[in-house]
């Protein structure tokens, strides 16, 4: 049985925007307040910052979380992975930061705000409710508190991004307009293709269905609802519709956006199973007009204008912090960027 996957993202737009605004941040950080290792901190310590000792082992539990949330993989041995383990303490650090300056605000995440969106984030994620998110605890070696944590985490950001970069300007239309004119070469559509698809468990089925797809005169369709395990597409004869290359899993997009039009191509596997496929049409890119987007430019600007605002504020507030690192755990140059782990810690 696969594991259940649950994307800790927040649901809400200005959430994402502004977690992952944070991390964008602390993969530009720059100007950190350190000048070396410390010798006098205690053997199982990582780092100090304000007094607090953060161990060894916190930073594991950390580094679990993360894996279970987001993916993150430490890398198994070597020099690699005393390069994770550096990025990580830098990132720990931030989020004591960040937790700090939000007690300053006075910004504080109710528990009924956080498992409110925990309800959410299970109820649109995960096919089988509270049952798969047991499972997925179990299987991830974490606990709900964790994820309670982070989602708190996520939303107390949230709410120190939303008033640092409260009240800024307009963007006007005279803006749009030049951004538009400077960078009208990219403003296309992506080239796209209707696809079909077939899709089954076994290699082996895959590889005749494909050979039976390829015959002179072989209906595609037919083939799909007699053979497609795809409840989705079946009755569709497999038709996915018009899809650009990044809408596909990765295999299976390069090998669709390779072949011709009218080809079967396949099999490919994709986490669904083995994939037989066929073109139907393509469309090359088409030019966008300003009208078509102006929405879209507006955001962008605005949303960068946002970041500017950001990271002038982050990176006076790190400047200023005075993070103490031991010697196995001091990144390499105190100025470079941390991973783009995401932030977080707790005191």
């Amino acid at each position: 049985m696969n594991r259940p996957q649950l994307n800790i993202a927040p649901a809400s737009r200005s959430l994402r925007w502004a977690v992952g605004l944070v991390a964008l941040v602390v993969v530009g950080l720059s100007g950190w307040n350190v000048a070396s290792a410390r010798a006098d901190l205690p053997a199982d310590a990582v780092l100090r910052y304000d007094g607090h000792i953060v161990t060894k082992a916190q930073l594991a539990a950390r580094v679990k979380v993360l894996t279970a949330l987001y993916g993150v993989q430490p890398p198994a041995s070597g020099a690699k992975l005393d390069q994770f383990e550096r990025q990580a303490a830098k990132s720990y650090a931030v989020g004591l930061i960040l937790s700090e300056e939000a007690a300053r605000r006075n910004i504080v995440v109710a528990d009924k705000q956080a498992s409110d969106q925990l309800d959410k984030l299970i109820a649109d994620q995960l096919q089988g409710g509270r049952q798969a998110f047991v499972q997925f605890l179990q299987t991830s070696g974490i606990s709900q508190g964790d994820v309670l944590d982070e989602i708190k985490r996520q939303m107390a950001t949230a709410k120190i991004v939303e008033q640092v970069t409260a009240n800024l300007p307009a963007v006007s239309d005279a803006q749009v307009s030049a951004f538009y004119t400077k960078n009208q070469t990219k403003m296309v559509t992506d080239p796209t293709r209707t696809l079909s698809d077939i899709v089954v468990a076994d290699a082996g089925e895959a590889t005749q269905i494909a050979a039976l797809a390829r015959k002179k005169g072989a209906d595609f369709g037919a083939l799909a609802k007699k053979y497609s395990a795809d409840g989705s597409t079946k009755g569709k004869g497999g038709s996915l519709g018009a899809v650009a290359q990044a809408d596909l899993e990765a295999g299976f997009g390069k090998a669709a956006f390779a072949a011709a039009d009218g080809a079967v191509f396949g099999p490919v596997q994709t986490q669904y199973g083995w994939n037989v496929g066929k073109v139907d049409a393509i469309a090359a890119a088409q030019p966008l007009s300003l009208a078509d987007v102006t929405s879209a430019l507006r955001t962008e600007l605005e949303n960068k204008a946002r970041l500017t605002k950001w990271q002038d504020f982050l990176g006076k507030l790190l400047a200023s912090a005075n993070v103490e690192y031991a010697k196995d755990f001091l990144p390499g140059d105190p100025k470079a960027a941390p991973s783009d782990l995401p932030s977080g810690g707790s005191k």
